[in-house]
Parts: structure tokens; C-alpha cells; sequence
């Protein structure tokens, strides 16, 4: 009897050290599996976000915070990150608003995600949803897949070219990121807070789309 009290006096503890453990051991692989393949960044650094961004993202998404209706409330960059990644700065802004909901104003966020070009650019849009283009390229099964809006046809005919467009139809992360040049970055934005686990995936897919744009494109000004 002595030696089962010994026991539990033990074991219990142990058990109890353990629960209290798993749950952020747990967490922990979670996020290592999350950002597993975003290991090549290294290190994200919280910042202050650049003088500008807020103006650049409104520019970029004007859509965004309702303003074409009117009803965006206080519209802000509430986290801010930086990062190096396969040769490029990467950028990424919680950008955050109010908005008035059926019963009382809702808050709303967006993670925007950029990466710094050698130039600026004019605006251009690539979205997987059909419809809507402003430029037709004349290839049916992209032009029928994807919207296009382009600030400047030569420019959106330059980096749309047939490797390009094949690459975009035939690599499913396009569905999900949404692809939009303006100024000296290319970005994409997704519903939502910021979170770093979750970065690696749109800023490899942007980077693996600025890898086939041609080179000529980038010695472009505007």
C-alpha cells in the first residue's frame, strides 16, 4: 500500500506537468510544420510601418474599407513586419478598419503582402475569377479564367507572357493570392490578421511569379 502511494505521489505530478505541457509543445509543431517551407527567410522583424504605406495600400486596394461606399471608419496599419527572403525585402501590413455591420460596426482586417521591385510600375491586377477584364491578351483559356486590369496594356502585356500565363493557370496557389503591381511593389492581400507562420506561401508564389516575368521588364519606366 505504502509502495502505490509512493507511486501515484510519482506519477501524478508527472501527468499533470505533462498535460499542462502539451498543449504548447502541440502548438509549437503546428507552427513548425506551418513554416516549414518559409525556413529560408530567417528572422521577421516587427517595425514601424514606412512613411507612405497607408497611402500606397489605400491606392493599391481602394476597394478596401468600403470606401466606395462611404462607410470605411478610421481605416489603420495596426502590425507591421519585415523580412529578406530569396533576395528580396518582403513587407507585410495588418491593415484594419471599421465598418458598419447589420446590428452594430464590425471590425475588419486584411493582411497585405508585398515585395519590393527595382522600379515602379503601373497598376496592374491578375485575379483567378473570370469576368470583368479591361484587356483581353487573346489567349482564350487565360483571358476566360482570369481578370485583368491594367493601368497600362504594354506594361500588363509584358509580364502576362504565354510562360506566364500557362504558369498562372496551371499553379492552384493563384486561386488563392490575387496578384496587383502598383508603384514599387508587388502584392497580394488575404482576409484576416497578421500572422508570420502564415507569410511564407504568398510571398513565395510572388517571388516565383517575378522569376518568370522577363528580365527587359524591369529596365521599363514609367
Amino acid at each position: 500500500m505504502l509502495t502505490l502511494v509512493v507511486v501515484l505521489a510519482i506519477v501524478l505530478p508527472l501527468a499533470v506537468l505533462g498535460g499542462v505541457l502539451f498543449v504548447p509543445v502541440r502548438r509549437i509543431w503546428r507552427q513548425d510544420a506551418a513554416t516549414k517551407p518559409w525556413r529560408g527567410l530567417g528572422t521577421w522583424w516587427p517595425a514601424q510601418p514606412e512613411q507612405g504605406a497607408l497611402e500606397w495600400i489605400r491606392a493599391t486596394y481602394p476597394a478596401g474599407a468600403s470606401r466606395a461606399l462611404g462607410i470605411g471608419h478610421g481605416d489603420r496599419i495596426t502590425a507591421t513586419v519585415y523580412g529578406q527572403h530569396r533576395g528580396y525585402r518582403v513587407s507585410a501590413h495588418e491593415w484594419e478598419w471599421r465598418e458598419l455591420g447589420a446590428n452594430r460596426p464590425r471590425t475588419v482586417q486584411r493582411t497585405v503582402l508585398a515585395i519590393e521591385l527595382p522600379i515602379s510600375v503601373p497598376g496592374l491586377e491578375i485575379q483567378r475569377c473570370g469576368g470583368g477584364s479591361d484587356l483581353v491578351l487573346g489567349m482564350p483559356e487565360f483571358d476566360s479564367a482570369f481578370r485583368v486590369l491594367a493601368a497600362d496594356p504594354g506594361f500588363a502585356r509584358a509580364v502576362l507572357t504565354p510562360p506566364v500565363t500557362r504558369w498562372l493557370l496551371t499553379d492552384p496557389r493563384a486561386e488563392y493570392y490575387p496578384v496587383r503591381f502598383l508603384g514599387a511593389m508587388v502584392s497580394t492581400a488575404e482576409r484576416g490578421s497578421l500572422r508570420t507562420e502564415s507569410l511564407g506561401p504568398p510571398a513565395d508564389f510572388l517571388i516565383e511569379l517575378l522569376s518568370r516575368v522577363p528580365a527587359q521588364v524591369w529596365h521599363r519606366r514609367v
